[in-house]
């Protein structure tokens, strides 16, 4: 079954159906799905997001985002992010973005936000990874040497783009994004008759907080992700009480998570455990994603109305 899966798993990497590494947390890392997020903390923040999907399998996958805010005044923000991503320590991927987002007020209590980014991406193949059936003795195994790796790149480099908007008030909030815009080439196999492109992900999300008196608030959501051939979607529940949160949820009815977090005024710690059912036996998979992040008032500039959910 391991051996299965990581070969899925990897010619899913190589396929036109890739699909983003996706973070379960719905306190950090918010400017990874949706640009118009850039800005909207306090003042400054900075958030480390890793994630390590099917640890006990041979091909495993381990993403890392670091992703930095700064709230500009007049409504202006901006952000950087630097992704890392290791498939299966066969394909290997480092993305830098740069992202600005606007707000506006539209009431007492309501803002809209747009945002942009633009982010350059290289991929990297270890050919030395690869096996093809042709390498098989059928005694010995995997003996022979490989052929056809003159068909591949090793490197593939492009940029990529993203846009979205966020309305929010005190209570409610709704976005949508849609990333790679531009639909990137991403092929490492030469001698396509057609690009092998990053296919457009579809973003959206909803929630709401309800406040129990002080110490206490609940913030159902749910979120929408289209990309390529794959749709999902996820309901969850944060529960808030004083400087603790737990966040828990469902996604296509295989998928569950629950997360533990801590925040203080300067400084949040989250940890998530992902739960992955359905592969067509009673074996469970898991991914296990760790979260850190700093807030800090800097250049003077705090914004009143940030996103607090």
């Amino acid at each position: 079954m391991k051996t299965l899966l990581f070969t899925l798993t990897f010619l899913w990497t190589l396929s036109f159906t890739a699909q983003d590494p996706f973070f379960y947390s719905t306190r950090t890392l918010r400017v990874y799905n949706n640009p118009a997020f850039s800005g909207l903390n306090k003042s400054f923040s900075a958030d480390v997001g890793y994630r390590h999907q099917w640890p006990r399998v041979s091909g495993d996958y381990i993403t890392s985002v670091t992703a930095f805010n700064q709230y500009l005044g007049k409504g202006n923000g901006v952000s950087l992010q630097l992704f890392t991503d290791n498939a299966a320590q066969t394909i290997y991927k480092r993305q830098i973005t740069v992202g600005y987002a606007k707000r506006v007020r539209l009431a007492d209590d309501h803002f809209l936000s747009a945002g942009v980014d633009l982010s350059y991406f290289q991929k990297r193949l270890d050919p030395s990874r690869l096996t093809f059936g042709g390498m098989i003795d059928p005694r010995q195994g995997y003996v022979y040497p490989a052929s056809g790796l003159g068909q591949y790149k090793t490197t593939v480099a492009n940029m990529d783009m993203s846009a979205g908007v966020m309305y929010y008030s005190s209570f409610l909030y709704a976005g949508f994004s849609i990333k790679h815009i531009t639909e990137p080439d991403q092929s490492f196999l030469l001698n396509l008759t057609s690009p092998d492109v990053l296919p457009r992900m579809y973003f959206g999300q909803l929630g709401a907080k309800f406040r129990l008196g002080e110490d206490w608030s609940l913030v159902p959501h749910l979120e929408f992700r289209s990309q390529g051939s794959f749709q999902t979607l996820l309901s969850g529940l944060k529960v808030n009480w004083k400087k603790f949160y737990f966040n828990g949820g469902i996604q296509n009815f295989n998928t569950f998570y629950t997360a533990l977090g801590f925040e203080a005024e300067h400084v949040r710690f989250a940890y998530d455990l992902v739960t992955y059912t359905g592969f067509g036996n009673d074996e469970v998979f898991f991914a296990h994603e760790f979260f850190v992040g700093l807030d800090l008032t800097l250049f003077k500039k705090e914004n009143e109305n940030f996103f607090d959910f």
